[in-house]
């Protein structure tokens, strides 16, 4: 896992994030035939002033046919790589299709 550049900063992640995007990145690199890249974290400018990238947590995930095409995952190979990231998270974890990443903010749910 790498910041897509300097500016991305993740060191200010909620610690129990690091051991799920770590198991993500090597999964992502058999997917996707490259390491995860975090294009944003507590860095950046997000929709919403409330957004958990602010809180540290929350990343957002290049989505590039390779490491630094630019070109985007489309179409049905979009859908099934947003489901298979969304299925391997599990339920600690919305992932949310954006038109040029994936959002992935931690939630845990307290299951008492």
């Amino acid at each position: 896992m790498k910041p897509a550049s300097p500016n991305v900063d993740l060191s200010a992640m909620i610690p129990a994030m690091w051991p799920d995007l770590i198991a993500l990145d090597n999964l992502v690199r058999v997917i996707m035939g490259y390491e995860l890249i975090v294009t944003s974290a507590k860095d950046g400018k997000h929709k919403a002033r409330t957004s958990c990238h602010y809180r540290g947590g929350a990343v957002d995930m290049r989505t590039w046919l390779e490491p630094n095409s630019g070109v985007q995952i489309q179409g049905e190979a979009r859908i099934a790589l947003h489901k298979k990231i969304k299925e391997f998270l599990g339920h600690d974890w919305y992932v949310k299709n954006e038109a040029n990443h994936f959002h992935l903010s931690y939630r845990p749910i307290y299951r008492g």
